[in-house]
């Protein structure tokens, strides 16, 4: 399954809000410099959907809309 997730970086507070089936609206304390907020994001999005799912990035590194693919652990 493909999410999009739209990030704000360098905010005030950490939130993770689904906008709709496929789409999140995540906020991270972290700036958007040498991956950090990416790296923030995924461990935001791997509590979100728990130990048997895997979260992989699929693009939008260097942009606020991101893809990840989001696969169970067999």
């Amino acid at each position: 399954m493909h999410i999009k997730v739209k990030v704000t970086a360098s905010a005030k507070r950490e939130v993770l809000k689904q906008v709709s089936a496929d789409t999140l609206h995540v906020s991270v304390r972290e700036p958007a410099r040498g991956g950090k907020a990416n790296r923030q994001i995924l461990v935001l999005l791997q509590d979100y959907f728990g130990a048997k799912f895997n979260v992989r990035f699929v693009r939008g590194k260097d942009r606020p809309s991101k893809l990840f693919t989001i696969t169970p652990i067999k």
